[in-house]
């Protein structure tokens, strides 16, 4: 999971504006959610949720965000 979230904020970081970048901020979110990073997983999805607020991803982030609540407290 850490390669994976390692190569995933790689491509948010170059790419910022690239019309996968939400994709790759929801997998991002993902893989800290697996490495038990929950509030590093947490603010990722916020950042998906405000930058991309049309996307596709969005319902899913919130699944995730509901997920992720008890462990964050």
């Amino acid at each position: 999971w850490a390669q994976a979230a390692e190569r995933f904020s790689r491509v948010v970081e170059r790419y910022p504006a690239n019309r996968s970048a939400d994709a790759a901020l929801y997998w991002l979110a993902f893989c800290r959610k697996k490495q038990g990073k929950f509030q590093e997983a947490d603010a990722t999805l916020d950042r998906l949720l405000k930058d991309f607020a049309d996307s596709s991803w969005v319902s899913d982030a919130r699944v995730m965000k509901a997920e992720i609540a008890l462990p964050l407290g």
